[in-house]
């Protein structure tokens, strides 16, 4: 059985594809394609943390009123999700 999601999540799901597309290095993305372990080195963790934080995404399960996203439950698994096959 297929999941179909709202075309809103589906754009939202586009929008956040394109976003990590466009903030994820190269170099950073490369490192990561070849990592040994299930683990990113420490410093490119702290510079994606550092990116996300300049794009106010590094904590989008937060309310907007403290430095989140303010999203609902599906667009934060859908975001977790596009993180996870870009390999970010």
């Amino acid at each position: 059985m297929e999941l179909r999601l709202d075309p809103d999540l589906e754009t939202f799901r586009k929008k956040v594809r394109g976003f990590i597309d466009r903030i994820f290095p190269a170099d950073m993305k490369e490192r990561q394609l070849r990592k040994v372990a299930n683990n990113a080195a420490v410093p490119d963790l702290l510079e994606w943390m550092r990116i996300l934080n300049a794009h106010g995404r590094s904590v989008p399960h937060w309310p907007e009123e403290h430095g989140g996203c303010g999203w609902t439950p599906m667009q934060l698994f859908i975001f977790n999700e596009e993180l996870y096959k870009a390999d970010a």
